[in-house]
């Protein structure tokens, strides 16, 4: 146990460390003429890319990064990680849950800190060699393909593991929902890996049908689950659900927030809002019943 913390200490520090150094020393918010105007700089001509590179494709003509674009997301890369240490210390004075904790933890904290550090660092800045259009947000390949691939991991990690806490051994689980879960994930990793530049709505899709897999345990969630577990859960998987259909739409976009919120902060804002809830219900599960998974065994 004492070895357990010991691990979990040292993931966390350089990450919070890690975030916080590129959230002093982001090039980005000192240059507000390429991230954080809502429009070009007047007399500033568009340069065509060069050398086959490849930048994010933008919604809108200006190109420009609000002033929240992963800013939620590095915040929250923050915070978590004393979250992650109230639900470590939760299970271990339970009787069981600490490797599920430690899984919950996993998945969020990466998907945080990778989508926190893609979003905060001016990538233009560290390839002052690549010639883009003016105001084009650029993302190299690798670090998008992490995002996606943290995406897919962090949701399998999160299924898995609320998934053994509340429905354990039921054969819907094990058979069903568990292979559902991380063959959508591989099949998503690998469909980024060779098509990076997919179309929102495929993405969505994709993050869709992977974390409502665990729907099809309803029965059995519905038997273990008080129903304030339940309405945190539906909750929380409400949340992602429309924050996903505003990144697949692009809404809100409206002009006078156009600077500082668009519809990929209102993704974000979701997928906090669903952790949240999470987080609630796997403390829940690790106060309320030492295995509360065992009914399940049917």
């Amino acid at each position: 146990m004492p070895v357990t913390l010991v691990l979990v200490s040292c993931a966390l520090s350089p990450t919070s460390l890690g975030l916080a150094k590129l959230a002093i020393s982001s090039p980005w918010r000192s240059q507000p003429h390429l991230s954080m105007l809502s429009h070009p700089p007047r007399g500033t001509a568009a340069i065509a890319p060069m050398n086959g590179q490849q930048t994010e494709e933008m919604p809108h003509a200006d190109g420009y990064k609000p002033r929240w674009r992963g800013r939620l997301h590095q915040a929250g890369a923050m915070i978590f990680p004393l979250v992650g240490f109230e639900l470590y210390r939760t299970a271990t004075a339970s009787t069981g849950g600490v490797s599920q904790a430690l899984m919950f933890f996993a998945g969020v904290q990466g998907i945080l800190a990778v989508s926190g550090v893609m979003h905060t660092t001016d990538w233009r800045q560290r390839h002052p060699e690549l010639v883009l259009p003016v105001g084009k947000i650029y993302h190299p390949q690798w670090i998008r393909l992490l995002d996606y691939s943290m995406i897919f991991v962090g949701i399998g990690l999160v299924c898995s593991s609320l998934g053994a806490l509340i429905m354990g051994h039921a054969p819907v689980f094990r058979r069903v929902i568990a292979p559902i879960v991380w063959g959508s994930a591989i099949v998503g990793i690998t469909m980024k890996a060779c098509f990076i530049n997919t179309a929102r709505w495929v993405e969505a899709v994709a993050f869709l049908l992977q974390g409502w897999a665990c729907i099809l345990g309803y029965p059995v969630m519905r038997a273990v689950l008080s129903p304030q577990q339940w309405g945190v859960l539906f909750s929380g998987g409400m949340c992602f659900t429309l924050g996903v259909i505003a990144y697949v739409f692009q809404w809100p976009d409206f002009h006078w927030h156009r600077q500082h919120f668009r519809a990929h902060e209102a993704f974000h804002l979701g997928t906090i809002g669903g952790f949240g809830c999470f987080s609630l219900l796997m403390r829940s599960l690790l106060l309320t019943s030492s295995t509360p998974f065992l009914c399940c065994v049917r």
